[in-house]
């Protein structure tokens, strides 16, 4: 949806609304043991991951556009994350998200559209998703939570692997490669969202929207 800013004409807000139905899954530890997730924990991962994603996705860039005729030429982008535990069945929601306990790193998934065409899409994520660690390739440190959720979004890995993108191995600090660096290559979805938007009534001539003035989804090497 898309939201006017108070006493900012011409610039708007962005809310992209994410609901993860989630499944808290009991595990293990090296010896053997049983790990249980508690209700205060469950809900803790919840408020940790929806921080973590807010954190590094929210309001990195802005969506311009420098047609004429646009009410709201200037557009942020904000994230309304519901992750919620035992969704009924008449619920809506974009993701089901199994997350196991865990005590150390675990391979987490998110799977694309295209992987279970026709079921809302699935991801197997791990308890310290929210945690940061250090992957070999950057310096700097990267919580797997924040990189999965650009998986949910539509972008692919950027880290040498046969179905990620070739185009960005060498930026190790971007959040699809093994840090938490939101490009604007990133934001390009949400300006082919807005450009999409105008064209369905009929813009002449045509509207465009680009990430800080420059990057579009064709241009973005996605």
């Amino acid at each position: 949806m898309l939201y006017a800013e108070l006493g900012k004409p011409g610039r708007a807000v962005l809310v992209v609304r994410v609901i993860a139905a989630m499944t808290y899954n009991d595990g293990k530890d090296a010896s053997g043991a049983a790990l249980s997730w508690t209700a205060k924990e469950k809900t803790h991962f919840a408020a940790d991951v929806t921080k973590a994603i807010n954190d590094v996705w929210a309001e990195k860039h802005r969506i311009t556009t420098t047609s004429n005729g646009v009410a709201f030429p200037d557009v942020g982008v904000i994230f309304d994350l519901k992750f919620i535990e035992d969704l009924s069945m008449f619920s809506h929601s974009h993701r089901n998200i199994t997350v196991t306990k865990t005590v150390g790193f675990h391979r987490s998934t998110t799977h694309d559209w295209w992987f279970e065409l026709g079921r809302n899409n699935s991801a197997d994520w791990g308890s310290q998703d929210a945690q940061p660690y250090q992957k070999q390739a950057s310096v700097h440190l990267q919580r797997t939570c924040v990189h999965e959720f650009g998986h949910i979004l539509g972008y692919r890995d950027e880290y040498p692997i046969k179905t990620g993108n070739p185009n960005w191995l060498k930026d190790v600090d971007s959040v699809m490669h093994s840090a938490e660096q939101v490009r604007d290559r990133h934001y390009t979805l949400f300006a082919d969202w807005l450009t999409r938007q105008h064209a369905i009534v009929n813009s002449k001539p045509p509207i465009e929207f680009k990430v800080n003035g420059v990057t579009t989804l064709l241009t973005a090497k996605l």
